[in-house]
């Protein structure tokens, strides 16, 4: 029964700018080799060589009035190779940070991280907002890693547990 019935529910709107990348490149900052296809709303990082780091990555700014976010997003990678550290793998991460401009990697922070080949996979995410936290970001990225990956139906929105569900719980 947990394992079906909804436990979160959407609690505003979308937080990521040009999500679908509709708008090309618009609102994101960006490195490395990046192909966008509007028609399907996909992005397509390649990464040559372990040297460089290929990325997409949002600032979100207005998340601070939320205690739970959720991340979504569809992922399909091709000939990824790793980098000499396992987490460089193609990734897609919610990172927040201090307000010394720390990151908070010591939290939860990944959506999904994959090497090789797989077709296309739907992934989310539930992450709890730290009350330290003055910035998050968003970030697809090939880090110092080889191969390719493709993105789309990224989100980020605010969530709250239903109450049915605690009931049930409880």
């Amino acid at each position: 029964f947990f394992r079906f019935h909804d436990r979160y529910k959407y609690t505003g709107p979308e937080l990521l700018g040009n999500p679908q990348f509709l708008l090309g490149l618009d609102q994101w900052r960006h490195s490395g080799e990046i192909t966008i296809l509007p028609q399907t709303g996909e992005a397509a990082l390649d990464n040559a060589t372990f040297t460089k780091t290929t990325h997409l990555t949002q600032t979100i700014s207005d998340f601070k009035r939320h205690a739970l976010l959720k991340l979504a997003g569809d992922l399909r990678i091709s000939d990824v190779q790793t980098g000499n550290a396992y987490w460089k793998k193609a990734r897609i991460i919610l990172a927040f940070y201090d307000n010394s401009g720390k990151g908070m990697y010591y939290l939860p922070h990944v959506l999904v991280e994959k090497a090789g080949d797989s077709d296309w996979g739907h992934y989310e995410r539930i992450f709890r907002v730290p009350a330290e936290a003055v910035e998050a970001r968003v970030s697809v990225q090939l880090p110092e890693s080889t191969g390719n990956m493709v993105v789309r139906h990224l989100s980020l929105r605010p969530v709250a547990e239903t109450r049915t569900f605690g009931h049930y719980r409880l």
